[in-house]
Order: C-alpha cells, then sequence, then structure tokens
C-alpha cells in the first residue's frame, strides 16, 4: 500500500469510527498584490520546503471593484465589495479545490505522530491587493473554517496587502507585509 492509500485508509477509518483526526496539517489562505510583490516585500512565495505546498491562484480576470468610484477606498473585508466579487467566483474552481485539500488531506493523514505538520498555503493575487484577491480569500477561508476546521491542525488567513498599508495586523511573530521562513 502506497503512502497515498495508506493516508486515505487512515482519514476514511478516523470518519467512520465517529470522531475527528486532527490531521498534522496547516492551511493558511494569503491575499497578496502582484503590484506591491518585488518593491515592498509584499509577496507570499518564501523558498517552500519539503512539508509546504504552495498554491497560486491570480484573481486580475474578476471584475475590479477598484473601477467603482463607491467601492474604490474599500477594501474585500468590507460586505460591499465581497457581494461585487462573489457573482464573478467560478463555483467550478472552488470544487476542484475542494478535491486538492480533501486529497491532502489524506496524504497528510500518518500514523507517525512525530512527523511534521504539513502546511497548504493558497496564495491569492490581485494587482493592489486590496479588493478581489482579499475578497475571494477571505470566501474561501470562511469555506475552509466551515469545512476542515475540525479536521486540521490549524487555519490562518494573512491579507499581506492590508498588513504594509496597516489596515489589519499581521500575526505575532510575523513581519508586515511578509512571511517569514520557519
Amino acid at each position: 500500500m502506497n503512502s497515498l492509500d495508506s493516508g486515505l485508509s487512515s482519514f476514511a477509518n478516523s470518519v467512520k469510527g465517529g470522531y475527528t483526526l486532527k490531521l498534522p496539517l496547516r492551511i493558511e489562505v494569503v491575499s497578496f498584490s502582484h503590484k506591491l510583490a518585488g518593491e515592498n516585500g509584499c509577496y507570499p512565495f518564501i523558498p517552500p520546503d519539503e512539508n509546504t505546498f504552495q498554491y497560486v491562484f491570480d484573481m486580475r480576470l474578476l471584475p475590479n471593484p477598484h473601477t467603482d468610484p463607491d467601492l474604490k477606498d474599500k477594501t474585500g473585508l468590507d460586505g460591499d465589495v465581497q457581494a461585487f466579487v462573489r457573482p464573478s467566483i467560478d463555483p467550478n474552481q472552488w470544487f476542484v479545490m475542494a478535491n486538492d485539500i480533501n486529497e491532502l488531506l489524506g496524504r497528510t493523514a500518518r500514523v507517525e505522530t512525530d512527523q511534521p505538520a504539513v502546511t497548504i498555503r493558497f496564495c491569492l493575487g490581485c494587482v493592489g491587493g486590496n479588493h478581489r484577491s482579499v475578497a475571494v480569500a477571505q470566501h474561501q477561508f470562511d469555506h475552509l473554517v466551515r469545512a476542515y476546521g475540525a479536521k486540521v491542525e490549524s487555519i490562518t488567513i494573512r491579507h499581506l496587502a492590508l498588513e504594509t498599508q496597516g489596515v489589519v495586523e499581521p500575526p505575532d511573530g510575523q513581519p508586515r507585509g511578509f512571511i517569514k521562513a520557519a
């Protein structure tokens, strides 16, 4: 039996047994700005190690709330910006992402308890990192917490462009607008 089959079997057994197996898995959702990526350190892509899977999604194809004068000075944390962006989100894309997460959950289910946690990082970027990437990241984060919150070690969200502007604070020990390598 290969490690994927073993992991999926362990995960399936935990669900069948009527209890939740807390997997050594961390999920990070990160919004960022393509425009600021190089110049201000607002770039989530640290060199991955063997325990980090990183997926990058480009939100620049979605309609831009920045072009609406009523939304320009708001962020993706605001409900009216989320309402502007949400109809453009392709539900099939999230279905694919959910399937990827389910597969990775199976892969990371380990019998050995001394294994380090695996991190899955979803990076969502748009031009300024204020509207589309933030709204979609927040939407995805809320879904992940509902679907996987009890099954994984942690689920976190960061909005790097908003951190560089002082709109939100970075987590303890992390620099503003940048992900520090572990």
